[in-house]
């Protein structure tokens, strides 16, 4: 089974074989970049494990449209990049960082 992976580097991802593929096309880009990275593996991935994000709370509240186009956005394109190339099995790994934004009345 060919498993490839984004954020390996991260805490999540750090724990996986090291035969996984790493992917290193970054959240902010193009989804046609992420299809372009993924048709360039050795081989067509069974598996795509997302795990890459912005993580850090201070940042994610500092940043809150940033945090979002990174890590909604950038998880939206790696779907459509895995969908395009018909990857069977697409996991998404959030920790517990994920906030929700506080609104002032």
């Amino acid at each position: 089974m060919d498993i490839c992976t984004t954020g390996f580097s991260g805490s999540l991802a750090s724990s996986l074989p090291q035969n996984v593929l790493s992917l290193e096309t970054r959240l902010e880009c193009r989804t046609q970049d992420m299809v372009i990275e993924l048709q360039g593996s050795r081989r067509k991935p069974d598996v795509f494990i997302h795990s890459a994000a912005l993580v850090s709370p201070q940042l994610c509240e500092q940043n809150p449209n940033l945090a979002y186009e990174l890590n909604v956005g950038g998880t939206e394109r790696w779907f459509r990049a895995a969908c395009e190339l018909s990857i069977p099995k697409f996991i998404y790994v959030s920790t517990s960082h994920v906030f929700k934004p506080t609104l002032e009345p």
